[in-house]
């Protein structure tokens, strides 16, 4: 057997020990002793509590029938049922260090989901409390008998993470329908949204981060801050299934998140103050792809915000990123543009805005189906829209775009000619639609889908979002998680 797809790990880098227990069943029947802070059988000043953590070294272990431990210290309840219990050491045997799933016998008995490895007395045993590193859940979810998938991580924003090497996070994740695995940071309650703070200390960690799921894996509410140390990137996405969320990536002189892979997806997530001539906000290929990218900001950043020959890109802003050669949407390096690899480009609802080159660069030739609709693209350096060869009509599907300058570009029957900003203030980032005529006046309701052949008759403007008070039906969705479009 091994520790179950049922199981809750919980991270606390102020009050947890990568020793603890650390870890709950949560369809079991007992009490989650991991949330209580770090502490032992005899208390302390960190306890919530004096008796639902446990710690010996009198533990007697065996290696069959229900693997039964006994300690004539540890005072078991039936509230132990279901906890992870951590092992080591022994005299007569030495147990294979590791967690285990505890299930209560009585006052001086438990029995382990398998086998400890050895027949042995003085086993160091402790129950309940945090663990305190992502590296110690890496090792658990990576290792024999500990890594089922549909595992979920809480890590606590105790304190800043200060780091001088990479953070690696490779779990196994799930396919099918199952579960999929969790690593998710939180502030007060499980499940706030609160962000957890990974910061380099020094130049060493390049990348900070490093995901590397085999598949479905879901990352939520991070801070990663590369606090402006040397040649610092912020993170790379190696494997597939990957699925990060509420990421804000900040303070990386060298770009800030790279896929490296394909069929990976970034939601709500944050790029800013990033970048290098080499570096993009968002990497969305690198050789291999497309991956996704939905309701994704990049903005003020020395760098190009999306760059990728393909990608699907959904209501992501690309905005006030500086410097002659940086981009709102380009393509991976800094004098191609988007469309040259056969994996496909989609961008509906985005909006590139006073970028230091161009908005939408598009490459030649162009090898991919492209579908560009919905889109605005507004004061850049550059061209608003950059095709860097030729057109025929039909190269790609376009339409509905707002737009000042084009350069190569076939214009959608739909097309809006903008003459106006058409934001309420973007130099603040408020990208948010103004009424200005021939701005955010001339888009108002004027997106697809318009009037469908089948279906219905629903009106959207193009870009993002859409003006507040209108009679227009939005496709953009609403956000719970923190205010995205106002950063």
């Amino acid at each position: 057997m091994s520790l179950p797809g049922t199981g809750v790990w919980e991270v606390r880098v102020t009050n947890g020990t990568d020793t603890n227990g650390g870890g709950f069943d949560s369809a079991a029947a007992g009490t989650d002793m991991s949330v209580f802070n770090n502490k032992n059988s005899s208390g302390g000043t960190n306890c919530q509590s004096t008796t639902n953590n446990l710690s010996t070294t009198d533990l007697t272990t065996t290696t069959t029938g229900s693997f039964t431990c006994t300690s004539s210290t540890a005072a078991f309840t039936s509230a132990i049922t279901g906890n992870f219990i951590y092992l080591t050491g022994g005299t007569g045997g030495t147990v294979t260090t590791g967690w285990y799933k505890a299930t209560y016998v009585s006052a001086t008995q438990i029995n382990l989901d398998r086998s400890p490895g050895a027949a042995a007395t003085l086993v160091t045993m402790n129950i309940g409390g945090a663990l305190k590193t992502l590296g110690q859940v890496n090792t658990i979810l990576t290792s024999t008998n500990m890594n089922t998938t549909g595992q979920v991580v809480w890590v606590k924003a105790e304190a800043t993470v200060s780091i001088t090497s990479t953070i690696t996070l490779s779990p196994n994740g799930s396919s099918g329908l199952l579960q999929p695995t969790q690593i998710n940071g939180y502030t007060t309650t499980r499940g706030d949204n609160g962000q957890v703070t990974i910061q380099a200390s020094s130049s060493g960690p390049n990348p900070l981060m490093t995901l590397n799921p085999n598949t479905g894996v879901i990352y939520r509410n991070f801070i990663v801050d590369g606090n402006s140390k040397a040649g610092l990137s912020g993170m790379t996405v190696e494997g597939q299934g990957a699925c990060i969320k509420n990421f804000l990536v900040k303070n990386c002189t060298n770009g800030g998140i790279s896929f490296n892979n394909n069929g990976n997806q970034a939601f709500q997530c944050i790029v800013t103050a990033c970048g290098s001539t080499s570096g993009s906000a968002f990497r969305m290929e690198q050789s291999n792809g497309p991956n996704y990218a939905t309701d994704c900001i990049a903005y003020a950043n020395s760098c190009s915000g999306f760059t990728g020959a393909c990608a699907i890109l959904v209501r992501c802003i690309s905005a006030n990123n500086t410097g002659s050669t940086s981009d709102g949407f380009g393509g991976t390096t800094s004098g191609a543009g988007m469309g040259s690899n056969t994996g496909g480009l989609i961008l509906d609802h985005c909006l590139a805005y006073t970028n230091g080159r161009d908005g939408f660069r598009f490459n030649n030739p162009i090898v991919t189906p492209i579908i560009f609709e919905n889109c605005i693209s507004y004061g850049n350096t550059g061209k608003d829209i950059d095709c860097l060869g030729a057109l025929t009509i039909g190269a790609m599907e376009n339409n509905y775009n707002g737009y000042a300058t084009t350069t190569n570009y076939q214009a959608g029957l739909n097309d809006i000619v903008l003459t106006a900003d058409p934001t309420v203030a973007g130099a603040s980032n408020n990208f948010a639609l103004n009424s200005t005529a021939g701005g955010g006046g001339a888009l108002a309701g004027l997106g697809f889908p318009g009037v469908l052949t089948v279906g219905g008759t629903g009106y959207a403007s193009p870009g993002p979002l859409d003006p507040k008070g209108t009679s227009t039906v939005a496709l953009s969705v609403s956000i719970q998680d923190p205010l995205w479009y106002g950063v």
